[in-house]
């Protein structure tokens, strides 16, 4: 853009560049084209060489192979066929009069459609068939034989061939001119095919798909190839289409990539190039840039609609794969988290020895907050839009922890159905496939795309980047795949909603696209997706979209506000969560920015009637991003570059992001370049109500941070609605306009059900609003008229209120409204409460807001004034609404509106181009100060830029050697002065164009304050480096030389270095010096020979050509004073060729945290995957095939600070695997464990290393992650399963060092992880051939600091049937003897003994030795020691070996331990006595002083039980004790009680002084368990909520009248959400007040209309309900008759009510009916409860204090009790037996008599009669004095207790025999009823 002050980056080619002689930046808006694509990787892979360069080869390659002349073009029966003379033919397709196809193709095959990537890839580039589009256009073409011409005419176009030359153009009939012309016959050489086209001056260019950081290409080459380079300058989505302002659009029918030059090289020419043998196009030719965009979607479908929730923000996570470890705050990367903790998030490679709690989707493994549901709770308790939710089901990832695919569908199933319960739709954000590669045997961790759908309830898809694969069929073929999933099961009830990252042509009709993964944080991002989404659109691909803040990086919290803001007025916003510096939720700043992202999250919602019918609008033509060339089409800025950071959101707003860091002294952002189109338009700030007059650029527009500049173009009409959080809480019965009148204006809004394809079918309704009133700031009459909508669709809401905002800066003098031609009369509110509340108002507001959250976010009075009208419901469909305004005026100052010429304004002299200034991409313009003057106006080729404080502007962007043509002129209060006459000024050349920037330097001496060494690599002549006066001198004669690295930042083909000396040749200029260089850093060449340097300042070159390095090093020989300086040293690449980073697999030009992450997910990725290919193909450095250590360490060691000096020593090992076979199993079952130890032999200089081993996910199950061990603690764990593309399966084990660690060397334990038996398996004995429990390894590589790799031979791993083998005792024994000296031996004895300890150390390695071979060693090595002969002289230290020997073996007992004391001496001692031991020359002095040390201190150690620390679990017992809940919240009781448990359960640990490890463990676990769980809900007061609902359910009509249906209904759903909200713990207080509020207006809006109903049939109904009786020995269940008591209740309850409608008295009698129908009949259950219960009380029945029962009464109780104990257990009993039972039973227990106890009875015993249920009576007395017992045979035989009494009682022997006789006929009835 032309802006002055502080200048703009297009491309990072020139970010910090600076000229000679100045201090001026040079950031170039508009670059040469040979630097357009700086950062794109640049790979072997011949599709991705830069179109420029592809251009530059072309133009000098031999001619092209010809075609020859035409000879003849005939018309055949269905095209026009073309015969040249090499005889090739080609056809021409007339499709309709402004459509043809052009088909060259050398076989003569002549396909329909291009051949895909793949044979299975069936998606079209077309929509439709050639044979869909008739013959009527083809039939009316003719073709004539004009003598140097064949002509085809029709209609609307002339195609004119040239016979000799074989050039076609085309002539526009309509217009009488040609619109399309070759200049060249099309070119067919090396496999690829060019058209070559003449360009016009005024001719501008467009399409390509998502060129990054582009939307208008003239002059510049862009690449149709996905680059899989998402920053600027890369192409992400590539587009087989272009299209001209001349008026024609060309899509090239081909799957092949492409490159298209705009004129880069020469402007009269336009080239497009693809791959392939054969030319094949469709070209189309339209007036407008609608009709262009049009025709496209004709051709390759329209665009997908989105569902209304795909326009709120998505937000995207991988769950069930990463882990939350408990940290400190302020440690890096740390969250906090509801328990007041902070965690930091490890993936499972990371996660090392660490204890973390995995994520789940639903909270599944108690780790609730970590869970995807807590993110939806957290947006709910943010009060934060949310529309959808992505899971991602790949890298490791999926969608459920179960151990099986459908287990997973179903937890999704589950998530899906808590999303969407939340008003939250659920997608899938997809690495994988989308169909299990065997649909019959789906396996866990594949994807069944049909399942997610039907089953989960999916609607949505995202595919990622390692998704699509090579080759653009591959992307579209699965898109349109997912897309047909989805509408076949559901029926058309679910409309697609996917995002894609591979477009090509045709992709739009299925899914939108996303921009790839790029790091936030940074203004560069906002700046370059401004012109990608414009760019993307024209492309005719309107649903674009990008990460919220990138997916990497972030920590800035003003581009993260800034990015929210601009991408309100977008359509897709991706919140990709999970991979930055932090999370990227709207609300993961602090609460400035939370408000602030809140405001614009609700302004997006407020705005969707709008945002929906624009979006319609783009399925037809425009797009909903707007370049603003499509909505001012006679405008010429609106089409150069001085427009791509601004669009047009729709016809109505103008959207200017805020795209980089320039603020003023307050610390707002000042917002140059904005350009404001069409002179007679006045634009109107959105948020503060300012008028602006267009036709000029603004420039130093003050911009705070809550507001980012939005333009409403003056009388815009904008549907509104409620502010919501998603689609689901919109009120459709509600619409609002906001309307800024301005003479004659018009909007159509569009509506359908948001959700379904049925829009398809025309289910969908239109309105349109017109406003006829005065010019912006006149005064008269305003007709608004809403006309009757027009159609309908599934839950269209027909009654619905109507609200207006007009726009006014004065109350007005009337306001009337009509409705369906009659007038309403309308009340003047008296306050905006009353407006608010009431129905047929209006209000003149004075403090009207577009935008409430705003206001209060900001803190400003965000006021503007606006007559605001609202009508009540009516049928929107039957009824028109006229509002008529008397004496309407909305005035306000027009900024730049007052032209006038002010004849005392002093016209501004002495204008000139400041040549110092003028740099190869700016002109700088000043003139003289004009005292009058507020502010200045420059016109730059013919735009105007306003604005100007100062007497002095810098306009950038501009080309090489371009000319530009200037005017100023003054402004004052009264108007402007003339324009002074015109000068011109002409850009420079770039005299840097290809050198390197950024090039880092290093030195061995410390540099000079002032003179840094940065100096000498940053383009600015002016200033120098210069070593340290003091201490930065060189002393080359002692070889200590002054040493310069360079790191030029990624690897380039070279040109030379220049080196430029301080200007007056003084100290520290370089004389002379050696070079070598590095691709890598760590391997050089070797040095050159010495170079010699003259004293001068002049110009010295270093030659490289042909040399392709990264790193330089320099070693200065000789300088001018031993020092070291110099001006610049420049570095130049060969002209038109790129970088490579190795390594940067995110391409975002810099080797960091995010190419590491990726690696991580694309670890094992082989060539054989489908998503290898293209984008992770790259990152395979070592070229192999697969994602390995090598490529892994080649971006970790640049990482911490990288490698300085890289050891480059030769590397050398081996890897093994060693697995323990559990106790020598024969047969492993399900469950059972094998452990496995990746081992390294004789390692040496390892940095990296990697293997991969078989696996069967059908026989095993990883346990966990494999985990470093001590010795790898320190490296990287990469490691990772995968399952292949074709279905193999294997575990990669990867370690590598980040930066600078210590390197492996020697043999180790490296990795150790398990595995789980899945189904049984033998391990067969050594006389089989197979093990079945065999793993293959293979893919070993070892790599060193300095890039040096070994690889490994492949091997194989068997289980063996073998023991455990215990080693340690003969690990000790063998060190103990290496320790022995030969010399000291006598040679006879030594000859023994070698070659035992030779094969002990044999049988030490052997893997696979078994615990005899073990025995046998120590037994050898032992005999062999004990016979060994000292020679004479030598000390025997036989007793001191022996001592060792003990105390090496002394182990403490079970759960105890040495105390440390006495364990420090043994160990000290047993050193003492090894270094003794080791010793050649030793007395035996010496020798005996250490054994008697060493016993000593084996017999000293004490044993104490083993230490139990305590601290951590005190430490967590105070944090608990301490947790409170947030203000305004409380811990719900349940969570709070727990964590009140845990506390004290902790605290009785902590006091138990014998408390085990295991015991504070779980205690530990237990009470952070608690404190996780902790649940908050607000403090709130319900009471008043409770009241209105009780009164809403009271509320009763007047007798003989009924509510009617409408607002009956507004009641009922007024009711429910009021009891939702009651039911709701997180419901908050503004929650509970809008629910009373919303059910108050419910109630209070009911109205009545007369009762006329009919109740016989419910009468009956009722009758035939009750007289229903059970078939015999049958009952109805409890639930089916329950379910009929309930209706005929409720019907009996109509049927009393006058007021009953007919509709509830239908239903009753419905439900009846239902009820009635639906019983259920069961056999005749007994009821034995009574019965069991009184049985109970009658064994335990006693008669009172000194009493007993008669025995009458006791024999007819206990026969009793024997009858009903008979029946109870009888399961045949009939309720009828029981119930008399229970009667007899009751009588027996009445009956009871009591008597005194009899005289016979000695002493006064307390205890008396008890009832036996056998029948038995006894009593119990005391005994005789001498203790002997009295004892009566009892009535059954049994004998009776001790001291036992019986006294008969006979007058109750009548009863007796009652009770027995009925009883017992009772009994034999029960039977025979049951037989």
């Amino acid at each position: 853009m032309g802006s002055n002050f502080k200048e703009e980056k297009m491309n990072k080619e020139y970010q910090g560049k600076k000229i000679y002689g100045k201090k001026h930046w040079l950031t170039f808006l508009l670059v040469s084209s040979s630097v357009l694509a700086f950062h794109s990787f640049v790979t072997m892979d011949s599709q991705v060489v830069d179109a420029q360069e592809q251009t530059a080869k072309e133009d000098v390659a031999d001619s092209a192979t010809s075609v020859g002349a035409i000879v003849s073009i005939e018309k055949a029966e269905k095209n026009f066929v073309i015969t040249y003379a090499s005889g090739k033919k080609a056809q021409i397709s007339i499709l309709n009069d402004h459509l043809f196809r052009y088909h060259l193709d050398p076989t003569g095959k002549f396909e329909e459609y291009p051949t895909p990537n793949d044979p299975k890839h069936v998606a079209k580039i077309t929509a439709k068939t050639m044979a869909d589009y008739g013959t009527q256009a083809f039939e009316q073409t003719n073709v004539t034989d004009s003598g140097n011409q064949f002509i085809l005419e029709n209609n609307g176009l002339k195609i004119i061939f040239e016979k000799e030359s074989a050039l076609i153009k085309v002539l526009d009939k309509k217009k009488n001119q040609v619109i399309l012309e070759e200049t060249a016959p099309l070119s067919f050489k090396n496999d690829k095919a060019t058209q070559t086209l003449k360009q016009s001056s005024q001719e501008n260019y467009f399409g390509g798909g998502t060129q990054n950081g582009r939307f208008t290409h003239k002059g510049t080459a862009i690449q149709i190839v996905n680059t899989n380079n998402w920053v600027d300058g890369g192409v992400a989505s590539p587009n087989p289409f272009y299209w001209s302002t001349a008026g024609y659009g060309v899509v090239r029918n081909t799957w092949k990539p492409g490159n298209y030059d705009f004129g880069s090289h020469d402007p009269q020419t336009t080239t497009t190039t693809h791959e392939g043998t054969d030319f094949d196009a469709f070209y189309f030719f339209n007036d407008s840039s609608a009709g262009i965009l049009k025709d496209y979607y004709e051709l390759t479908g329209k665009p997908a609609l989105m569902p209304e929730y795909g326009f709120y923000e998505a937000h995207l996570n991988a769950y069930n794969r990463d882990y939350w470890v408990k940290v400190a705050e302020g440690t890096a990367g740390a969250v906090k988290f509801e328990d007041g903790n902070f965690y930091k998030e490890y993936q499972p490679g990371d996660l090392g020895n660490l204890n973390g709690t995995l994520e789940s989707l639903n909270g599944e493994k108690e780790n609730y907050q970590f869970s995807a549901r807590a993110v939806i709770d957290r947006y709910k308790k943010n009060d934060m839009p949310l529309g959808w939710f992505l899971p991602n089901d790949g890298y490791g990832a999926g969608y459920g922890q179960t151990d099986s695919l459908d287990g997973d569908v179903q937890n999704l199933k589950e998530f899906t159905d808590y999303a969407q319960a939340n008003g939250v739709e659920v997608g899938l954000w997809t690495q994988s496939n989308l169909h299990p590669a065997d649909p019959k045997n789906p396996k866990k961790g594949e994807r069944d795309i049909a399942k997610e759908v039907s089953v989960a309830g999916v609607k949505a898809l995202k595919t990622d980047v390692a998704w699509v694969g090579y080759g653009y069929s591959f992307g579209l073929n699965g898109v349109e795949d997912a897309a047909n999933v989805f509408v076949k099961e559901t029926d058309g009830a679910v409309r697609p909603m996917i995002v894609s990252l591979d477009g090509w042509a045709g992709t739009q009709r299925h899914a939108g696209i996303w921009t790839g993964d790029q790091t936030g944080g940074q203004w560069e991002y906002i700046r370059f997706h401004i012109p990608t989404y414009i760019g993307t659109s024209l492309s005719g691909q309107p649903n674009v979209g990008s990460d919220m803040d990138g997916i990497f990086g972030g920590k800035n919290k003003e581009v993260n506000i800034r990015d929210f803001q601009w991408k309100t007025f977008t359509p897709v916003q991706l919140n990709m969560d999970g991979w930055g510096s932090n999370p990227k939720t709207p609300f993961a700043f602090d609460q400035e920015a939370t408000d602030l992202n809140r405001a614009y999250l609700k302004l997006k919602s407020m705005m969707m009637p709008y945002n929906y019918s624009i979006a319609k609008e783009s399925v037809d033509g425009l797009p909903m991003v707007r370049a603003m060339a499509l909505e001012f089409p006679n405008e010429g800025t609106a089409y150069t570059k001085d427009s791509q950071y601004q669009y047009m959101w729709g016809p109505n707003l103008l959207v200017a992001p805020i795209y980089n860091g320039n603020q003023d002294e307050a610390g707002n952002s000042i917002r140059d370049g904005i350009y404001l189109p069409d002179e007679k338009q006045v634009w109107v700030d959105l948020f503060t109500g300012e008028k602006y007059q267009g036709g000029r650029v603004l420039n130093g527009v003050k911009t705070p941070l809550w507001k980012v500049p939005v333009f409403v173009k003056d009388g815009s009409i904008i549907p509104m609605t409620n502010p919501n959080n998603n689609p689901k809480e919109i009120q459709r019965d509600q619409r609002s306009f906001l309307i800024y009148p301005n003479g004659a204006t018009s909007f159509n809004m569009y509506e359908d059900d948001g959700i379904s394809t049925s829009y398809e079918a025309g289910q969908s309704a239109t309105t349109k609003i017109n406003s006829q009133g005065p010019k912006s700031n006149e005064k008269g009459d305003l007709t608004v008229t809403i006309e009757p909508t027009k159609g309908s669709y599934k839950d269209f809401v027909d009654e619905r209120s109507t609200t207006l905002d007009l726009l006014a800066s004065e109350a007005p003098e009337s306001v009337t409204a009509m409705v369906g031609g009659t007038e309403v009369t309308l009340k003047q509110a008296a306050n905006k409460e009353e407006f608010l509340a009431g129905t047929n108002l209006y209000y003149f507001d004075k403090e009207f807001q577009v935008n409430q959250y705003l206001s209060e976010a900001s803190g400003e009075k965000l006021n503007q004034s606006a007559l605001s009208v609202k009508l009540a419901k009516q049928s929107v469909t039957a009824k028109d609404v006229q509002i008529t305004v008397k004496g309407f005026i909305n005035k306000g100052t027009v900024d730049g509106g007052n032209t006038t010429v002010d004849d005392q304004l002093t016209i501004p002299a002495n204008i000139a181009i400041n040549e110092e200034k003028t740099t190869p991409s700016s002109l700088t313009l000043q003139w003289d100060q004009v005292t009058e003057a507020t502010s200045y106006e420059v016109e730059r080729d013919g735009t105007v830029f306003g604005n100007i404080q100062t007497n002095t502007a810098t306009f950038d962007g501009f080309s090489f050697l371009s000319e530009h043509t200037f005017r100023v002129r003054a402004v004052g209060k009264n108007g402007v002065s003339e324009w002074s006459e015109p000068i011109k000024g002409k850009t420079q050349d770039d005299p840097y164009k290809e050198t390197i920037n950024q090039v880092k330097a290093t030195s061995n001496l410390p540099e000079q304050p002032g003179a840094e060494l940065k100096k000498l690599t940053d383009k600015d002549l002016s200033t120098g480096w210069h070593t340290n006066w003091s201490t930065g001198i060189a002393n080359p004669s002692d070889g200590n030389f002054l040493s310069l690295k360079f790191d030029l930042g990624a690897e380039y083909q070279m040109d030379k270095i220049e080196y430029l000396p301080r200007d007056n040749a003084g100290n520290g200029n370089i004389l002379q010096l050696q070079y070598r260089t590095s691709k890598d850093g760590a391997n050089w060449t070797e040095f050159s020979e010495p170079i010699n340097w003259k004293q001068d300042a002049l110009t010295k070159t270093i030659e490289t050509k042909d040399q392709a390095y990264r790193f330089v090093e320099m070693k200065v020989l000789k300088s001018v004073g031993n020092f070291g300086s110099g001006r610049e040293m420049l570095f130049y690449k060969q002209p038109g060729t790129e970088g490579i980073l190795h390594g940067d697999i995110t391409n975002d030009g810099t080797i960091d945290e995010n190419d590491a992450m990726s690696y991580r997910n694309y670890t094992g990725l082989e060539s054989v995957d489908s998503d290898f290919n293209g984008y992770v193909e790259k990152g395979d450095l070592n070229k192999n095939g697969v994602i390995d250590a090598y490529d892994i360490s080649y971006v970790l060691r640049q990482l911490d600070g990288g490698i300085e000096i890289p050891d480059v020593e030769e590397i050398a090992g081996g890897l093994s695997l060693a697995v323990v076979n559990e106790n020598g199993k024969d047969t492993y079952l399900p469950g059972d464990t094998l452990t496995f130890t990746l081992k390294g032999q004789d390692l040496k200089n390892i940095n990296a290393l990697s293997t991969k081993m078989s696996f069967d996910s059908s026989k095993f199950e990883l346990v966990g992650q494999p985990a470093t061990t001590n010795n790898t603690k320190q490296m990287e764990n990469y490691s990772k399963y995968r399952k292949h593309s074709n279905d193999v399966e294997n575990l990669y084990l990867v370690l590598s060092n980040q930066g600078n660690k210590q390197l492996l060397n020697g043999s180790m334990d490296l990795v150790t992880f398990k595995v789980k038996v899945k189904e049984t398996t033998r391990v067969k004995r050594a006389t089989t051939v197979e093990q079945p429990l065999q793993f293959d390894m293979s893919q070993g590589l070892l790599v060193g600091q300095g890039f040096q790799q070994a690889t490994l031979s492949d091997f194989s791993v068997t289980v063996k049937p073998t023991e455990l083998v215990d080693k340690e005792l003969l690990q000790a024994l063998i060190t103990l003897n290496q320790a022995r000296v030969e010399k000291e031996y006598t040679p006879e004895t030594w000859a023994i003994f070698k070659p035992v300890l030779d094969e002990a150390v044999a049988v030490l390695a052997n893997e696979q030795a078994t615990q005899t071979d073990v025995s046998a060693a120590v037994e050898n090595l032992e005999k062999a020691a004990s016979q060994l002969e000292k020679m004479p002289d030598v000390a025997n230290k036989a007793d001191l070996e022996k001592a060792i020997q003990e105390g090496l073996a002394k182990k403490p007992s079970d759960g105890q331990e040495f105390t440390e004391e006495t364990k420090k001496v043994l160990e000290e001692s047993l050193a003492a006595a090894q270094k003794v031991f080791a010793q050649e020359k030793v007395t035996q002095e010496e020798i005996d002083q250490a054994t008697k040390t060493l016993r000593e201190a084996i017999a000293q150690l004490k044993e104490q039980p083993v230490a139990v620390n305590k601290e951590t679990l005190k430490e967590r017992i105070a944090q608990a004790q301490g947790k409170k809940p947030e203000e305004g919240y409380q811990f719900t009781k349940e969570t709070e009680k727990q964590l009140q448990e845990a506390i004290q359960a902790a605290e009785a640990i902590v006091a138990k002084e014998t408390a085990t490890k295991e015991e504070v463990s779980e205690a530990l676990n237990a009470l952070e368990t608690a404190m996780a769980q902790l649940k908050e809900v607000p403090l709130v007061n319900k009471d008043q909520l409770q009241e209105v609902v009780k009164r809403a359910q009271q509320v009763t009509p007047s007798e003989g009248h009924q509510f009617t249906a409408s607002s009956l209904q507004d009641l009922q759903k007024a009711l429910l959400a009021a009891k939702n909200t009651l039911e709701n713990p997180a419901a908050n207080q503004k929650m509970i007040d809008e629910a009373v509020a919303e059910l108050t207006s419910a109630i209070d809006g009911l109205q009545e209309e007369a009762l006329v109903t009919d109740k016989k049939a419910l009468e009956a109904m009722i009758a035939k309900a009750k007289a229903i009786k059970p078939s015999a020995g049958k009952e109805f269940t409890s639930e089916s008759k329950a379910r009929l008591t309930e209706a005929i209740d409720q019907a009996e309850g109509i049927l009393a009510d006058k007021n009953a409608r007919q509709e509830q008295i239908d239903t009753a009698e419905k439900n009846v009916k239902t009820a009635l129908d639906s019983l259920e009949e069961q056999v005749l259950q007994t009821d034995k409860t009574k019965l069991k219960e009184l049985l109970q009380k009658a064994e335990t029945l006693k008669p009172k204090a000194g009493k007993q029962f008669t025995k009458a009464s006791q024999e007819a109780l206990a026969e009793a009790i024997k009858q009903a104990k008979a029946l109870v257990e009888d399961p045949s009993a009939t309720q009828e037996a029981v119930d008399k039972c229970l009667s007899i039973l009751a009588q027996a227990i009445e009956a009871m008599a009591e008597e005194p106890i009899s005289s016979n009875s000695t002493g006064n015993n307390g205890n008396h009669s008890t009832v036996s249920g056998t029948g038995s009576v006894t009593s119990t007395g005391k005994g005789t004095a001498t203790g002997g017992t009295t004892t009566k045979t009892s009535t059954s035989g049994t004998l009776p207790k001790a001291n036992e009494v019986v006294s008969p009682i006979w007058s109750i022997s009548g009863f007796l025999l009652i009770v027995s006789i009925g009883l017992g006929k009772l009994f034999f009835k029960n039977k025979k009823d049951q037989n």
